[in-house]
């Protein structure tokens, strides 16, 4: 029986605790015809000399200079010869049958776009021992239409949601419709792709019988590189871009005050540390939304709401930073 070739492009640098297992995920795809493409992103650690243990199952081995994720993902479309794109990063991993299921579902129907549950678990624990959020499910299954879709992820309905890279499934005509990835963002670089992938797309279809697996840190490490001026830098201009796409796709009304949200909340995270880019985002979103009143959700927990709703959302910031200083 024939099957559509599946291209899995894995980025590494300096990966070398978890690439083995995430490389073996992809091997073990229940998917027989697939293109495993390691873009090793100028890793100093032992991540090439691993991947390069896998040559004998066919992998495909590009090295290049240190540019980024997105610079390495650009490099592996470059070189992928599959008509479908499953992105994966060097420490997470995929359901065996992932690709099978999501295959079934869109290898028809080149416009639309298929993505699978996410499992968050802890590195040093056995995801298969977490399951996916029920909330998510509901909230990325409420809409099918491309663009309502995407306003539930950025919290039309409430909070919003998260989408991992490796979660998606992707006709590679809807990526060449959407173009490479940005390599000028360091941060939100998968949102802001995706945001221009899922438009491209018809459907958004779910496919639920299946898991992305998504490793999180206990170390605070990745929540410090989320609130460097660059990073914040680069999450104000890929909501920018991400605007922007809409503004191309659909009137003003109709994104408008899910967008003053998100500048507004990335306006409190900036605050006190980059006051200037914290106006910046809060600019943006009065301009969007003239009457927003701030969603006092995004400031923290119960007290700091108290405060802050009687008070000043600045005033808690200054606390909030005076006590991660101190810690």
């Amino acid at each position: 029986m024939y099957q559509d070739l599946v291209s899995i492009i894995i980025p590494t640098y300096n990966s070398e605790k978890y690439l083995a297992e995430t490389i073996k995920s992809a091997i073990n795809q229940t998917w027989k015809n697939k293109q495993i493409i390691i873009i090793d992103d100028g890793s100093t650690d032992r991540s090439l000399s691993i991947a390069n243990q896998f040559l004998k199952n066919g992998l495909i081995i590009i090295s290049q200079k240190n540019n980024g994720a997105a610079a390495a993902r650009n490099v592996g479309l470059k070189n992928a010869k599959g008509s479908f794109i499953q992105f994966l990063d060097a420490d997470d991993l995929l359901s065996s049958n992932k690709i099978e299921l999501q295959m079934k579902e869109i290898s028809t129907s080149p416009e639309k776009i298929s993505f699978s549950n996410a499992v968050h678990f802890f590195e040093g624990s056995d995801p298969l021992t977490f399951s996916p959020s029920k909330a998510d499910i509901d909230l990325f299954t409420s809409a099918k239409e491309p663009s309502d879709f995407l306003l539930n992820l950025y919290g039309r309905t409430g909070s919003g949601g998260f989408v991992p890279v490796h979660a998606w499934l992707t006709p590679r005509a809807l990526l060449d419709k959407a173009g490479y990835w940005d390599e000028s963002l360091s941060f939100d670089d998968d949102g802001e792709y995706f945001c221009r992938v899922v438009l491209a797309s018809e459907e958004v279809v779910f496919v639920q019988h299946t898991n992305a697996y998504y490793r999180k840190y206990k170390s605070n490490k990745s929540l410090s590189a989320q609130n460097t001026l660059k990073a914040l830098q680069s999450a104000y201009k890929a909501l920018e871009l991400k605007e922007n796409h809409f503004r191309g796709y659909k009137e003003k009304d109709f994104y408008a005050k899910t967008f003053a949200a998100s500048y507004y909340k990335l306006g409190i995270q900036c605050y006190p540390k980059y006051k200037t880019l914290s106006s910046q985002c809060i600019e943006r979103a009065q301009y969007l939304d003239k009457n927003y009143k701030q969603n006092r959700q995004y400031i923290g927990g119960k007290i700091s709401n108290y405060i802050a709703n009687n008070m000043s959302w600045k005033f808690v910031r200054h606390l909030q930073n005076i006590k991660s200083m101190i810690k």
